[in-house]
């Protein structure tokens, strides 16, 4: 047997080392795997955790480095799909979710094939549920916008159409922090001397960017002459859709609903009917336009109001009456203004008329002389020879 020099000797533990370190470890650590999710305040959320499975494995949660959770024990407010543990799913069913379960949790897995790891970062959010657009009583001419319950604290903007510039209205916005931990936000806008034709909008976004929603107002007078029908005219904002339409009427200072139409199922609830009627077709498409039997018995203000689960359009329409004598002298005045067009339109045809007729006159006037003048040189012509 060949003799190995110690040098060689040393080369081929070092090799063997080597090889050794490199060799795949049934009890190797798998490298931490992390995801960030966002679970709605009060709801149940589902702390993902996923490993490879093999054998009986021993399950423990942590929160921040304390143990919330291990397959040994139980818990009142979290627990796994024991059914799934087989396919390699741990996660974690937390139920009603509050503020306080924010934060980083580690879920930790130990097996056969050695320790598993993940980590969840988990946010709680309190979405924008409702944004409220009301006017300040008289004489304040502002505007009110107002959200609640929310986390963490949103941003609120608000918008107008046509576009103007909005520092001229001096908007002026305020966020609270309950005691609950959620927030609530009111902002305040000046409004121009003539609303009618303008719409103020008021959008409340969530920090995360999951949850938008807004509201607008707009006014607008309508007139309409006793005794006679008339359509009230409102449209929903464009490409609005799974809507509900609510009609009311100011009594008193507050509104009494008596109209009610759902885009989904198309139904009409009218409590007016023999005074009012809605085109269901025209309602379905974003015309909620009512139709009135008689002006005069239904003068006042109406509030026509399209709402979705995060939106909601609103317009106040100041109906106004005028009498018929009143209707009918506007309509004398009216055939008088368009006889007096008729007769100015006909006087210039006329004028224009003998003005160019006068040219013509003069022009063959004028004919008539250069030819008796040629006449009479050519007679004298004849004289003289």
């Amino acid at each position: 047997m060949p003799r190995v020099s110690p040098m060689a000797a040393a080369w081929l533990r070092l090799c063997a080392l080597l090889w050794t370190f490199t060799l795949p470890s049934t009890h190797a650590r798998t490298p931490e795997i992390n995801t960030t999710i966002t679970c709605l305040l009060s709801t149940d959320c589902i702390l993902p955790c996923r490993f490879r499975p093999a054998g009986e494995p021993l399950i423990t949660w942590y929160k921040q480095g304390v143990t919330i959770y291990n397959s040994t024990g139980s818990s009142n407010r979290t627990s796994l799909f024991k059914e799934q543990l087989a396919t390699g799913n741990a996660s974690l069913l937390l139920r009603s979710c509050t503020l306080r379960d924010r934060g980083r949790y580690t879920c930790r897995i130990n097996n056969t094939l050695g320790e598993q790891q993940s980590t969840v970062i988990l946010r709680v959010e309190a979405p924008v549920r409702f944004v409220t657009v009301e006017m300040a009583p008289s004489p304040v001419r502002q505007l009110k916008c107002t959200s609640r319950d929310i986390y963490p604290a949103p941003r609120l903007q608000w918008s107008m159409e046509p576009a103007l510039p909005l520092q001229a209205l001096r908007p002026s916005t305020r966020m609270v922090a309950e005691r609950s931990g959620l927030y609530s936000v009111q902002s305040t806008l000046g409004i121009l001397e003539n609303l009618s034709g303008r719409t103020y909008i008021c959008t409340v976004i969530g920090s995360y960017g999951t949850q938008i929603s807004r509201a607008s107002l707009s006014e607008r007078d309508v007139t309409g002459i006793e005794g006679q029908a008339l359509s009230i005219p409102c449209l929903a904002p464009m490409d609005l859709q799974n809507f509900t339409l609510s009609w009311a009427f100011m009594m008193s200072g507050q509104p009494t609903v008596f109209l009610n139409f759902s885009s989904r199922t198309g139904e009409v609830a009218n409590n007016w009917a023999d005074r009012v009627r809605l085109d269901p077709a025209q309602a379905q498409s974003g015309d909620g336009s009512l139709k009135l039997q008689n002006s005069q018995e239904m003068k006042g203000t109406y509030t026509c109001i399209f709402s979705t689960d995060h939106s909601k359009h609103q317009v106040y329409i100041h109906l106004r009456t005028s009498g018929a004598e009143a209707g009918q002298s506007h309509a004398r005045l009216w055939i008088i203004v368009v006889v007096v067009i008729a007769l100015l339109l006909l006087g210039a045809m006329i004028l224009l008329y003998t003005k160019k007729k006068g040219v013509f006159h003069s022009w063959s006037r004028m004919s008539d002389l250069a030819e008796a003048r040629m006449e009479m040189n050519t007679v004298e012509t004849d004289a003289n020879s």
